[in-house]
């Protein structure tokens, strides 16, 4: 039932002649025994037999007539298929592109909907924008003013609070002494070159001694190095006075190296003090309300109660003022450095004590 034709690759219009020569073609290619190495023999065989069915079908005119009539109606049935098949390609292209010209319109018809969603979200947008805008500027115009009356009232406060005297803190009124450590039994009341702080440091004869020259102590304190450090040419002692006014005249006299009695050898100065941030020595500041006295015209500690304060302090003292408030390092003012009177003092009570050991030295020797 086979395409006999098709297996010898003949028409249907071959004759026996075409048949034979197409027969022993393809029988010596495809003969088990005779195959070449590039065919599977298996296949060989199949493809063998079935060329030999087809020969013999073909060479049977009975046979041949019947394929021949089986071809022309397999040929005609094609046709008919072909055709069939056209017409229904044609039909499902039809049908295609009704569905694809459907699919487009609805396409077209969603996105211009959503075209339309997405102007007026647009323009919604676009009102939103402007009224924010104007709402914005409204409300600019609203902080200014605000920020205005604020920096008005700021000032104000400002120049109020610069007329007012500073807080006194509690470090204001106390004052460093320094003096040498050949002194420091005379001034503490203690034995010579013991080293014990005294047991009521208020009963020393430096305390009554502050106290008689300048005014009323609270608290007094020896800073005194341990027995197993090395003793240094000064030691220094923190007092507090009762009054900012004694502690600032303190100050003022012993600062330039004008006190009598046993603080004639003794520095004072203000006891609170910064770090150089570079160098990190000790920058010895004097206290803000000191700053504000000065500041406003109140010179010494005599002044006040005497001298009104400036209503406002001159360009001249706010410069100096900002310019030491930036640069701690270059204030150059008694509050911050021993006074050139000092330094000679004590280079001269070196030089003496230097002499009387040279001498004491020759006597010896003597």
């Amino acid at each position: 039932m086979d395409d006999s034709f098709r297996v010898l690759s003949l028409p249907t219009t071959a004759t026996e002649a075409e048949i034979k020569k197409a027969y022993r073609k393809l029988s010596l290619r495809y003969h088990p025994d005779k195959a070449g190495k590039d065919v599977d023999p298996v296949k060989a065989a199949a493809r063998f037999h079935e060329i030999n069915l087809a020969y013999e079908t073909l060479m049977d005119p009975a046979a041949r007539a019947r394929a021949v009539q089986r071809n022309a109606e397999d040929a005609a049935k094609r046709e008919r298929q072909d055709q069939y098949e056209g017409k229904r390609r044609q039909m499902a292209d039809e049908l295609e592109r009704s569905e694809k010209d459907a699919l487009q319109k609805r396409q077209d018809a969603i996105r211009l909907a959503r075209e339309r969603v997405t102007k007026v979200a647009e323009l919604q947008a676009e009102s939103r924008r402007l009224m924010k805008r104007k709402q914005d500027e409204i409300d600019a115009k609203a902080r200014q003013r605000r920020q205005a009356v604020a920096d008005r009232t700021r000032m104000e406060e400002e120049h109020a609070k610069a007329q007012r005297e500073p807080e006194l803190l509690p470090l204001d009124k106390t004052v460093r002494v320094q003096f040498p450590t050949t002194q420091l039994s005379q001034l503490a009341g203690t034995s010579a070159g013991s080293l014990e702080p005294p047991a009521d440091p208020l009963s020393t004869p430096l305390a009554k001694t502050l106290a008689s020259q300048f005014g009323e102590l609270e608290h007094l304190q020896f800073q005194l190095p341990s027995a197993s450090r090395k003793v240094k040419r000064e030691l220094m002692a923190l007092a507090t006075f009762k009054t900012l006014l004694d502690a600032w005249q303190a100050v003022v006299t012993g600062g330039e190296m004008r006190c009598t009695g046993i603080l004639e050898e003794c520095f004072v100065g203000w006891a609170q003090y910064t770090r150089n941030s570079e160098t990190k020595d000790k920058i010895y500041t004097e206290p803000k309300r000191v700053e504000w006295y000065k500041k406003h015209g109140i010179a010494r500690p005599s002044d006040i109660g005497h001298v009104r304060p400036k209503a406002r302090p001159d360009e001249a003292a706010t410069a100096a003022q900002s310019g030491s408030q930036d640069d701690p390092s270059l204030s150059a003012s008694a509050a911050t450095i021993y006074s050139q009177a000092y330094e000679a003092r004590t280079l001269q009570r070196l030089r003496d004590a230097a002499t009387q050991a040279n001498l004491a030295q020759a006597q010896a020797t003597h």
